[in-house]
């Protein structure tokens, strides 16, 4: 048994575990730093998306899926290169065709220059999307047409009471929580490296991500540090 500290998460928490440390004791403040909005452009043509679909967010793949839709493209057309694993799994149940994941957008960038018959990729994307993959790409002459198919919009409030660690699901939420808070050196628990990495170039230096990006396995990779952690121990 350990001593539950006050954990603060950029995203609403839904997870079973979730609800089991909150039954338990475990203290949380839960808001949405940022939300998205799908907005297919009004002028995109179904002849000028190729067929090498590159999808970075699980938003992507839902935006995908409707620009599907709306323009009455055949899906079978399409191969994707997806992030691994969240993405992958929406993207498999879509019955969209993977190609290659990788589980970081540069990562994803070796693959799909790898593949020698990807040499026009359609990378659907938001506007608050980082370039990495797309300036990987076209440095190495692949030709990539940036559709902007959603939104994010930060959501920022100030965290008055003290906290003992943190939770960042995207660059985008740690922009947004740093937009109305001071950073504060507490562990910084992330959904994947490409959030780790952003949050040590803000300024964190006590950074841990889960062996696989889901908020169960996340929630469970805390309750493993503070079981490890003296501090926290129970008298």
């Amino acid at each position: 048994m350990i001593r539950s500290p006050h954990i603060v998460s950029t995203r609403r928490l839904n997870s079973r575990k979730f609800n089991e440390l909150q039954q338990s004791g475990w203290r949380f403040t839960a808001h949405d730093f940022i939300r998205k909005a799908i907005r297919i452009p009004v002028d995109i043509r179904p002849s000028s998306v190729h067929k090498n679909v590159v999808l970075t967010s699980s938003t992507g793949a839902k935006a995908f899926l409707q620009m599907i839709k709306q323009l009455q493209l055949d899906i079978d057309n399409y191969v994707v290169y997806c992030i691994s694993p969240g993405t992958k799994e929406y993207v498999l149940a879509s019955g969209l065709t993977i190609k290659s994941t990788a589980p970081h957008a540069s990562a994803l960038a070796d693959e799909i220059l790898l593949a020698v018959e990807a040499k026009e990729v359609t990378h659907i994307r938001g506007n608050l999307s980082r370039p990495e993959l797309s300036e990987k790409l076209t440095r190495a002459g692949v030709v990539v047409q940036e559709v902007m198919t959603y939104r994010t919009e930060l959501t920022p409030i100030v965290i008055n009471l003290p906290y003992e660690a943190i939770i960042f699901f995207s660059p985008s939420a740690i922009n947004s929580f740093l937009s109305r808070n001071d950073l504060q050196q507490v562990p910084c628990f992330c959904i994947g490296q490409t959030t780790a990495d952003y949050a040590k170039q803000k300024g964190y230096k006590h950074t841990y991500i889960p062996d696989a990006p889901s908020e169960e396995i996340l929630l469970k990779t805390i309750v493993t540090y503070y079981t490890k952690n003296p501090l926290y121990a129970k008298e």
